[in-house]
């Protein structure tokens, strides 16, 4: 009984003691120091200036300054036209493209030895940094003129029987200004980083790893486009005081203006930042008395971007038809017919276009392999910030104007020759006037961050995992929209002159008249902005199985998602529209005798319509995972302490336990052997202890020892 109870004791001495130190042949304190330091920077700047001025001034005259007044002349058939085709474009292009990639890369070899480890600090950073300014200016103007008669007239008594001839007079106008500034950047920030992860071993032993990954995108782009589109188009026939002549001026007139006038003036901008960062370290078994890595991971990831955008078109259309200048005295004339029209297509057009992309990408990693020791374990430290900041400025305005004028009779009220002025006189405006401002902005954000830390099983007294977690991913965007429209249209025909004087005639003005006005003007003013924004993040830390008095990982997480969005809109459209026709316009005084008795049509035709909308979608989400010690209760964990058991902790006393229950040698006397009701009531109680082991384990190891002490 003796040699077996002090075999007990030996062994319990030795499993009190602990192991003996083992050597494999290697120093202490083994490993390797590393320091690794990266920087990049990339700086640009860029500005652009295109400017581009396109002018067509034609001009046909016939009859100069002080015209003859000699009878029977200037009868042939007068005809002028221009033709002009007038362009601006000014354009300006930029691509930028801004990357840094950084690869760090230290130990990961195995180490033995008390205290070995590889003690690495590695840092990244990586900064692009872009500017630019563009500004274009298109102006285009096209100037026509036709004039037959243009001085002063007949002297005084006139030429007759003079300018009989019949009078075409056009003008056709093609004018076009465009202003355009293109930008397109990508900047992105690539950051790998690895340390240790070799497995270790030796009381102490481990990776030391501090890393730290900055990348920083900033760009900021102003864009203005100005565009001016202007036709200026005049026909005037006998502009100057007239003929007093018989039987005079009575060809047939006509006067025709066509005009296509457009302004476009267009901002595009485009911006992608991005920043991928990843970190590893550590990750091997470690096997020693407080062995494990020590880690402290750092990733910064900032994206900033500001745009500004102006765009600004005008579109001016001005026809101008005009028949005797301040009318005739003589007889029997102006009898021919009279033929005037404009037509006019006027468009302005203004636009800002936008397209953001941030993006942060972290992932971190470290520890995670097998510790075996008291104490042992990985202390790991993450930190993961994700900023993404964005600013939006679009400014759009729009101008188209459209002045159309028909004028028979001239200043003054006409004529007052005996029959005179009967022919037919038609007189026509048509238009298309159109205004378009708008701006459109598409922003996108987002940060993704992942990290783990330990994970692996860990065995001694007090092992396990100390984890520190924390994320945090901002997402911040501001945009201001502003877009106006006006569009104008103004038509107008007078026949009898242009107000003022006196007609006094005889059977005169007998023609038939026929005006007309059509025109569509329409304005439109448009904002459109999407926004999303998204922050997903994962945390995950320990979850190995631990073996071990007051063993288990310790951990703390802390996720922080903040979305934060503002935006302005404003559209105004004013379209507007004027329309009159004057048979006789007002203040003439009117002294005849069978005239005006031909018929007269007039008409108006207008389609006016102004639209302004703001449309705006924003998408934010907050996608956050959080996992931390999920082992299942399995080697040893239950009753010992450790990992996820309520329990306290106890001292375990197996192999007392073990003796405590094997049978006692027979006794030769009954003198000398112990009483065998306390050797009984000691082997009940361990027999009666197996079903509530858990909740009165250290009541019954205690009340073990005391009937060892006794039977010894």
């Amino acid at each position: 009984m003796r040699r077996k109870l002090a075999l007990a004791v030996s062994i319990l001495a030795l499993a009190i003691a602990g192991s003996p130190a083992v050597s494999y042949g290697q120093d202490a304190g083994a490993g390797d120091t590393a320091t690794q330091t990266q920087t990049g920077t990339d700086t640009n700047s860029n500005t652009q200036t295109a400017t581009d001025t396109a002018t067509t001034t034609q001009s046909n005259t016939t009859g100069a300054e002080g015209s003859t007044s000699g009878d029977r002349s200037n009868n042939g058939e007068a005809e002028q036209a221009n033709e002009a085709e007038t362009e601006a474009a000014a354009e300006n292009g930029n691509e930028t493209e801004q990357g840094q990639e950084q690869e760090q890369s230290a130990g990961s070899g195995d180490t033995e030895g008390a205290g070995s480890g590889d003690d690495v600090t590695q840092d990244q950073t990586g900064s692009n940094t872009n500017t630019n300014s563009q500004t274009s200016t298109g102006t285009a103007d096209t100037t026509q003129t036709n004039d037959n008669t243009s001085g002063s007239g007949t002297t005084e008594g006139g030429s007759d029987r003079s300018n009989n001839g019949d009078v075409e007079q056009s003008n056709d106008a093609d004018t076009s200004a465009e202003a355009e500034n293109g930008n397109e950047t990508e900047q992105s920030n690539e950051q790998e980083q690895s340390a240790g992860g070799g497995d270790t071993e030796g009381a102490g032993a481990g990776d030391d790893v501090t890393q730290d990954q900055t990348g920083s995108n900033t760009n900021g782009s102003t864009q203005t486009s100005t565009s001016t589109g202007t036709t200026d188009q005049t026909n005037t026939n006998g502009s100057g005081s007239g003929s007093t002549g018989d039987r005079s001026e009575n060809g047939d007139v006509e006067q025709t203006n066509e005009a296509d006038t457009s302004a476009e003036a267009e901002n595009g901008n485009e911006t992608e930042q991005s920043n991928e960062q990843e970190q590893s370290a550590g990750g091997g078994d470690t096997e020693g008395a407080g062995a494990g890595d020590d880690v402290t991971q750092t990733q910064t990831g900032s994206n900033s971007n500001e745009s500004s955008q102006t765009s600004t078109s005008t579109g001016t259309t001005t026809q101008d038809n005009t028949n005797t200048g301040s009318g005739s005295d003589g007889d029997r004339s102006n009898n021919g017919d009279a033929e005037q029209s404009n037509d006019a297509d006027t468009s302005a057009e203004a636009e800002n276009g936008n397209e953001t992309e941030q993006s942060n990408e972290q992932e971190q990693s470290a520890g995670g392999g097998d510790t075996e020791g008291n104490g042992a374990g990985d202390d790991v430290i993450q930190d993961q910030t994700g900023s993404n900041t964005n600013s939006n400025s679009q400014t759009s305005d729009s101008t188209g104007t459209t002045d159309q004028t028909n004028t028979n009779g001239g200043e003054g009220g006409g004529g007052s020759g005996d029959r005179s002025n009967n022919g037919d006189v038609e007189q026509s405006n048509e238009a298309d006037t159109e205004a378009s401002a708008e701006n459109g902005n598409e922003t996108e954000q987002s940060n993704e961050q992942e990290q783990s830390a330990g994970g692996g099983d860990t065995e001694g007294a007090g092992a396990g995992d100390i984890v520190d977690q924390s994320q945090s991913g901002t997402n911040t965007n501001s945009n201001s929209q502003t877009s106006t429209s006006t569009a104008t249209t103004t038509q107008s025909n007078d026949n009898g002159g242009t107000g003022g004087g006196t007609i006094d005639c005889d059977r005169c003005f007998n023609g038939d008249v026929e005006q007309s006005n059509e025109a569509d003007t329409s304005a439109e003013s448009e904002n459109g902005n999407e926004t999303e924004q998204g922050n997903e993040q994962s945390q995950s830390a320990g979850g190995g199985d631990t073996e071990g008095a007051g063993s288990g990982d310790d951990v703390t997480q802390t996720q922080s998602g903040s979305n934060t969005n503002s935006n302005s809109q404003t559209s105004s459209s004013t379209a507007t529209t004027t329309q009159s026709n004057s048979y006789i316009p007002p203040g003439v005084t009117i002294i005849c005798r069978r005239c005006f008795n031909g018929d007269v049509t007039q008409s108006n035709e207008a389609s006016t319509s102004a639209k302004s909308s703001n449309k705006n979608t924003t998408e934010q989400s907050n996608d956050q995972d959080q996992s931390a010690g999920q082992a299942e209760e399995e080697h040893g964990h239950e009753g010992n302490g450790n990992g996820h058991s309520s329990e306290p902790p106890v001292v375990t006393m197996i192999v007392v336990n073990h003796y405590i229950t094997s049978p006692a040698p027979v006794a030769k006397s009954s003198t000398s052997a112990p009483k065998k009701s306390a050797k009984c009531k000691c082997a009940k109680k361990t027999k009666k202890t197996k079903k509530s082991r858990k909740a009165k384990k250290r009541t019954k190891v205690k009340g073990l020892v005391k009937c060892v002490r006794k039977n010894c």
